[in-house]
């Protein structure tokens, strides 16, 4: 019987891993732990190499508490617009005990007042970008 992803190694693992090996604290990081499986995890991802990423991970069927990196999470502070409490992403955990702190900012949705906008273009208008007609209707 075929259980998908479940219970395998953590995607959200390979993707903050793909991330922290671009960022400017990576190696200062890797030095403090200095652990030779973290740079080959490290390495795996930044290249790209899900097969040994999911092989130093303890395998396809390795149970998630025995995996040497997790997600690290922690609860918001402020329950959402439901009352439920949230977790955040912050980071990695290295053998439950070595945080790797791959979220430095925090961001904050909110809305823009309207008295304060700088731009005279309506809201429905694009100048460009993504969203900008083709070429073939620009001329």
């Amino acid at each position: 019987m075929y259980k998908g992803q479940v219970g395998r190694p953590g995607v959200t693992v390979w993707r903050e891993l793909r991330q922290f090996a671009n960022s400017e604290l990576a190696d200062k990081i890797l030095d403090r732990i200095d652990d030779e499986k973290l740079k080959a995890l490290v390495d795996a991802a930044d290249t790209g190499n899900w097969k040994s990423f999911v092989e130093l991970s303890g395998g396809p069927t390795a149970q998630r508490k025995d995996q040497p990196l997790r997600a690290l999470h922690v609860t918001k502070d402020e329950p959402n617009k439901y009352g439920e409490a949230v977790n955040k992403l912050l980071g990695l955990i290295y053998r439950g005990k070595e945080k790797i702190q791959t979220k430095i900012r925090e961001w904050t949705v909110r809305s823009i007042d309207s008295s304060k906008k700088t731009s005279n273009i309506d809201d429905g208008f694009s100048i460009g970008g993504a969203n900008a007609p083709p070429l073939e209707f620009c001329q």
